[in-house]
């Protein structure tokens, strides 16, 4: 609807007004969720869109003005002759957070598209033979399927793509998430309860045994 209300002079301004939040949430999402690379062909041309609509905002800045100084005097008469109209938007905009808190609360700890059985947060505990390059921390992402994020000891972070299969017990991790391949990691696992034991080949490096422990957290677990 917003982008045919672009379409016409006179409602190009309120086409950009039902379009800006939308674009604005998908940018956040994009750069501080799912974080894309700055090159990502999604993130690219959703910043390419909040600029196209910025600039249309731009051409009606002095309508805007013209408009609220217009109606200043009329949103304060009112103001003061329906004091109870504070308290009800103070009721939307608390529920309307509220709402956002609970949403993004199942989204993080139930939802999950594809659960496989080694999802959590793993802590490297021991590897062999040792090296500098492997990861002190593994996040199997529970509400992001298929994304896999690599904790290293100096704060550096990597996202990756991971499938295990809980039949053959492999494990397959590609650089670029959701774009399946063994290009970074290509072995097996095996899971105990709380310890996870992963054999296999980091790229073209020797291979390696590693065994994780994983961290306990206020989520389901998928077996």
């Amino acid at each position: 609807m917003g982008a045919c209300l672009l379409c016409f002079r006179r409602t190009a301004l309120l086409g950009v007004l039902l379009l800006l939040p939308v674009i604005v949430n998908i940018v956040g999402i994009d750069l501080w969720v799912i974080r894309f690379p700055a090159g990502r062909g999604a993130l690219r041309n959703a910043f390419l869109v909040l600029g196209a609509l910025l600039i249309v905002l731009a051409f009606h800045a002095a309508d805007l003005y013209r408009f609220f100084m217009r109606k200043r005097d009329d949103l304060a008469l009112l103001a003061r002759l329906r004091p109870w109209i504070l308290g009800f938007q103070i009721i939307i905009v608390a529920g309307m957070l509220g709402y956002t808190a609970h949403e993004a609360y199942w989204e993080a700890n139930v939802n999950n598209r594809a659960p496989s059985p080694i999802d959590g947060a793993w802590r490297l505990v021991k590897a062999q033979p040792e090296s500098a390059k492997l990861p002190s921390w593994i996040y199997f992402e529970y509400n992001r399927a298929h994304m896999v994020v690599f904790r290293f000891p100096n704060g550096k972070s990597e996202m990756h793509d991971f499938r295990a299969d809980p039949r053959t017990k492999t494990l397959n991790i590609s650089r670029e998430w959701l774009s399946p391949g063994s290009d970074v990691f290509e072995g097996s696992w095996e899971r105990d309860g709380d310890t996870l034991r992963v054999h296999g080949t980091w790229g073209n490096a020797a291979p390696v045994d590693m065994i994780f422990e994983r961290k306990h957290m206020p989520v389901k677990d998928h077996e």
